[in-house]
């Protein structure tokens, strides 16, 4: 049963032409680059870091250790602040800035290669077509087996083509905006921290 399976994935494959190559490059990086943002995005996922585990932070005592992008950098913060609020709120803009661009990584080159699908599934389209119009100028409507095999290979690398770009698609806008998310819980770690900076200045806390 599995052999039957995989010897129709072929025959599919086969009746696509030569454009199937890329079209299943395109298709497998992409999911590739998917799996390993969602991966990653699962990674950074946890209960909220609290203003009371942040002041703690600030006031040296250890971050909290679980996993978790604010958790992290709450670690990171903890081992490198000196105490000094000008340094600790450099040291934090520079951990903050570093782990901006990990959360936003590859998303775009998902979003490419799923706007590159469907324009291979056209190219397909257009070589099935000229195959069609090949057979037609030199044996007429006579060879029906020939006009079907460039039909099928139209049709199948513009299916195909839709098939990869479409959940392509949903996929960079779902990452996108767990990315943008993130980067929120990001922006409010970095305000808390500088209000806690500011209160100390001020003689607070």
């Amino acid at each position: 049963m599995n052999l039957d399976f995989f010897t129709d994935i072929l025959d599919y494959l086969a009746g696509g032409g030569i454009v199937m190559i890329p079209l299943g490059i395109v298709s497998l990086w992409m999911w590739i680059l998917i799996v390993e943002r969602l991966i990653y995005f699962r990674s950074l996922k946890y209960a909220s870091v609290s203003a009371h585990e942040i002041l703690g932070v600030w006031k040296g005592k250890d971050a909290p250790a679980r996993k978790g992008l604010r958790a992290g950098i709450l670690r990171s913060f903890s081992q490198l602040r000196t105490g000094n609020s000008t340094e600790d709120k450099c040291t934090l803009h520079l951990l903050i800035m570093r782990n901006r661009p990990a959360l936003k990584r590859n998303i775009a080159i998902i979003g490419v290669l799923a706007g590159i699908a469907p324009l291979l599934g056209l190219l397909g389209t257009v070589t099935g077509m000229m195959t069609t119009f090949e057979v037609l100028g030199g044996y007429g409507t006579g060879n029906v087996r020939a006009m079907a095999g460039g039909l099928s290979e139209a049709l199948l690398t513009t299916q195909t083509g839709l098939v990869v770009a479409i959940p392509g698609m949903f996929m960079a806008g779902f990452l996108n905006r767990r990315a943008k998310r993130f980067n929120h819980l990001l922006n409010n770690l970095t305000t808390s921290l500088q209000h806690y900076t500011g209160r100390n200045n001020n003689g607070g806390v």
